[in-house]
């Protein structure tokens, strides 16, 4: 526990706005198998007090039920993953009222690609994440869990970071368009307010359009709100890209 609190703490002076913990084994990684459990309770508990004693929280890497358990009861606050989870963890996310960060893009990839960018060991471990995807977005779904924000996950290879917008296709499986666009501004901004005081982005509200917010927009051909799917041709459709008041995109002219 002691090195726990003490890497905790080094993270948050060092600058970290939120805390990542490992609850559970990763696909990349050679060493640590999907099943196993990372972190004893009172060891995530510490890492939970620490940041909460800075005003922030702990997210946790975690894909199984134990994991994604053992999280929740020590105060985790965001479940980042979770494509092995089951009943009991929906239950137990919709009880907490804690976040879920799930991602899909992964359902565009092969195992080939998986090998290239991630190495032959990775592979079998992300066929069993791809073939538990489909089933947790029937569980979000089914449970009513309104707390999901956005990600892809996506690392490493070119040919697979070029696929990062399929998450908008995807998600259309359980999701409205309207659904997944408010997952991917509001509600994720939502979850990153969560730290508190640290939060980076204080000029003015995140993830909504309104007097005063962050000027992050894009113009898009056609209406996202009836289709998302028009995202994922990123080239095509999206005419203007605009972060922070500065275009990095223009194509109208």
């Amino acid at each position: 526990m002691p090195e726990v609190l003490r890497a905790t703490r080094e993270a948050l002076r060092m600058g970290a706005v939120q805390i990542k913990v490992m609850a559970g084994g990763g696909v990349s990684s050679s060493v640590d198998p999907l099943h196993t459990v990372q972190g004893l309770p009172e060891e995530l508990e510490a890492s939970v007090r620490a940041a909460a004693d800075w005003g922030t929280y702990v997210m946790v890497h975690a894909y199984n039920d134990d994991s994604i358990l053992r999280s929740l009861e020590a105060g985790v606050i965001s479940i980042e993953h979770g494509q092995l989870m089951t009943e009991v963890s929906a239950q137990a996310i919709k009880d907490s009222g804690a976040w879920i960060v799930p991602f899909y893009s992964l359902l565009g990839l092969d195992e080939e690609v998986v090998k290239k960018a991630l190495g032959p060991a990775a592979a079998p471990k992300f066929l069993d994440v791809q073939a538990g995807a489909r089933n947790q977005m029937k569980l979000l779904k089914e449970y009513e869990i309104e707390n999901v924000a956005f990600s892809t996950d996506i690392i490493g290879d070119p040919v697979a970071l070029t696929k990062q917008n399929d998450e908008f296709k995807y998600r259309l499986e359980a999701w409205t368009s309207h659904e997944i666009l408010q997952q991917a501004t509001s509600k994720s901004a939502a979850l990153l307010a969560l730290s508190g005081k640290l939060n980076p982005y204080t000029a003015g509200p995140l993830g909504v359009i309104e007097q005063g917010a962050y000027a992050d927009l894009l113009l898009v051909e056609g209406n996202p709100v009836e289709d998302a799917e028009i995202l994922v041709d990123y080239t095509n459709n999206i005419d203007l890209i605009m972060k922070d008041g500065v275009i990095y995109k223009n194509t109208l002219d």
